[in-house]
């Protein structure tokens, strides 16, 4: 199935923090087109990324606390 349509294993490697996981699997449904563009990455291993966002960009744990983020005030200004 996921040699054809996009799965979350390979939605998930486009969020990942890894080094490995930058300006990857763009495709919106079928991970064909990222394999055309060079741009499809799925560790044959079967590993999913340690974390996700972008590294040294805290985010708020929480859906709330990441929901107000963008309306405070950086507390270091």
């Amino acid at each position: 199935l996921s040699a054809w349509f996009v799965t979350p294993r390979f939605h998930h490697w486009h969020h990942g923090i890894e080094k490995e996981a930058i300006d990857v699997n763009f495709a919106v449904h079928f991970p064909i087109l990222d394999k055309i563009f060079g741009s499809h990455h799925m560790p044959e291993n079967g590993r999913w990324p340690e974390g996700y966002g972008i590294g040294g960009h805290p985010v708020p744990k929480g859906y709330w606390q990441q929901f107000l983020h963008p309306f405070r005030r950086n507390k270091k200004s």
